[in-house]
């Protein structure tokens, strides 16, 4: 008869894959990052300041406890990683961060609050997350952003009011969202907006009326609403200097 072979527990996580690279190299964190990131930049003193995490390495929670370890890390792109809300609280001591990129993974509202502690942080991107309405309560804490991207998450048009102590953005995607024009005029806190995404949600003339108010956009994409055909034109001949995609 063959051996028996010991079966393994159906919830059984496979190995971190940083954890795993960092027993590869011997304990060095620092080769262990450049074995899975598709980029990766350093300061004068060698200190990791930017890291993208290749797209096909699923890092989770174990791992990000490491990348929270380091200090001058500014940039961090994670998309599509397997981090969870559980996996957020190391970020809390990344006091230099910049730009946060976690597209495509399980984050939700309860994963927010670390986050929220980032003050330094100047651009956020969560599409394609579990982030709901609540959690932009959280991310309002960000004072200092000015990019944010929350396209295809489960906010709606009635969270959008939390977002107005958000006063620097300049770009704003809410893409894929279902919003629908009764939360476009919280949109009126932000006066310093250049790039405004909204297609592909459930706005009608209404919004477009609305809109011919923001004359400092240089981008505007609303493809895919229930906008008009005279209200698009409308629109276009209200806003020159506005690129306007419909």
């Amino acid at each position: 008869m063959p051996p028996e072979t010991e079966s393994k527990p159906d919830n059984e996580q496979p190995p971190d894959p940083l954890i795993e690279a960092v027993e590869q190299h011997g304990g060095k964190l620092y080769w262990a990052i450049k074995s899975i990131a598709r980029r990766v930049e350093t300061n004068e003193s060698g200190e990791i300041t930017l890291l993208f995490i290749k797209y096909t390495v699923k890092v989770g929670n174990d791992g990000f406890a490491l990348i929270g370890t380091l200090k001058k890390l500014e940039t961090l792109d994670a998309t599509d990683a397997s981090i969870t809300n559980s996996g957020t609280a190391p970020l809390a001591k990344l006091n230099l961060m910049r730009e946060l990129i976690l597209d495509i993974t399980e984050l939700g509202d309860e994963g927010l609050g670390p986050i929220s502690k980032l003050r330094s942080l100047k651009r956020l991107s969560v599409s394609a997350t579990r982030i709901g309405d609540l959690g932009l309560k959280v991310i309002a804490k960000l004072r200092n952003l000015e990019s944010l991207n929350l396209s295809a998450t489960n906010i709606t048009h009635v969270g959008l009011e939390y977002l107005k102590p958000l006063s620097k953005l300049t770009h704003l995607d809410l893409g894929e969202n279902g919003i629908r024009d009764d939360g476009i005029i919280h949109l009126s806190a932000f006066q310093n907006l250049q790039s405004l995404t909204l297609n592909y949600n459930r706005l009608t003339d209404q919004s477009a009326d609305w809109l011919k108010g923001f004359k400092q956009l240089k981008f505007l994409n609303l493809k895919g609403n229930l906008i008009s055909d005279k209200k698009r034109a409308e629109l276009m001949e209200s806003m020159p200097y506005t690129t306007v995609n419909t």
